[in-house]
């Protein structure tokens, strides 16, 4: 009896574990709310695409399903200091948002967004991203560069 009330208490206790069992999903589901990183709240429920994730030794592969949504209706976004790839955009036809008359709605529509962290640790170019659509399944490939990265020479001025 005291499992039900502790899950009843704190249904999302074990969310957590999931974003922390991969150093490439993005932890915000787990950040602090006072913390500097803390995802801003929003006010519209966006879905999350599902995704596959491929770890290359030259080449990280990311498989998204994003059936019926147009190619001119998705922002795939890499931002360089947090090492983050965001796909994002927004699906839905006229004929989905009119209601009269529904029955059942299973497919999901509105906005989406899936945010994936690449870690430190992997050497990537991210001049070099790619990204198709085919058949309702967005690829982005983020290439792997070989070796680490040279060092970058500094000069000394005199006074």
């Amino acid at each position: 009896m005291r499992h039900i009330i502790d899950y009843i208490d704190h249904p999302f206790r074990g969310v957590g574990d999931l974003t922390m069992s991969s150093p490439f999903l993005d932890n915000s589901l787990t950040r602090s709310p006072t913390s500097s990183q803390a995802p801003q709240l929003q006010t519209s429920f966006k879905f999350v695409p599902l995704m596959d994730l491929y770890n290359k030794p030259d080449r990280i592969r990311v498989s998204l399903s994003l059936p019926g949504v147009k190619m001119d209706d998705i922002v795939v976004e890499f931002e360089d200091e947090s090492r983050v790839l965001s796909v994002s955009g927004e699906t839905c036809s006229e004929t989905d948002k009119d209601s009269l008359g529904l029955v059942v709605n299973e497919r999901q529509c509105g906005e989406f967004e899936r945010r994936i962290r690449i870690p430190q640790g992997e050497n990537i170019d991210p001049n070099r991203i790619t990204a198709k659509l085919t058949n309702g399944v967005l690829e982005v490939v983020i290439p792997k560069i070989e070796g680490r990265p040279d060092p970058k020479k500094v000069n000394v001025d005199k006074e």
